[in-house]
């Protein structure tokens, strides 16, 4: 029997930076599940069995701060990896069950720096 492919739910409003992940992650055997909004998303993690969320930060309406803390705070999905990403400040922000785990400074720009 075939193993299920990991879910991922893309989460950005801007569509090529969907069309970026998916391009990345189909090829290495996810399965991508794209959304426009935070919303959106919150729809489908309810919605639909998610192993990942990979969040924008900055988005119209709800931004992903907003977004994660909703998943979060609802003990069905507490346990559920949220990679957040900005380049607001160069960084992705892993949390994990109400905790941030890590943050990973992007080098997108050399003068960003960790604080």
């Amino acid at each position: 029997m075939k193993a299920a492919k990991p879910r991922i739910l893309c989460v950005d409003d801007e569509q090529i930076n969907l069309d970026l992940l998916e391009a990345l992650l189909v090829p290495r055997n996810y399965e991508v599940i794209r959304s426009t909004g935070g919303r959106d998303a919150l729809m489908q993690v309810a919605s639909q069995k998610v192993d990942l969320v990979l969040l924008d930060v900055m988005m119209p309406e709800i931004d992903g701060f907003e977004v994660c803390r909703r998943i979060k705070s609802d003990e069905r999905y507490r346990n559920l990896p949220v990679i957040m990403a900005t380049v607001l400040y160069g960084a992705f922000f892993i949390v994990v069950a109400n905790a941030l785990v890590d943050i990973l400074y992007a080098r997108l720009d050399p003068r960003i720096r960790p604080a």
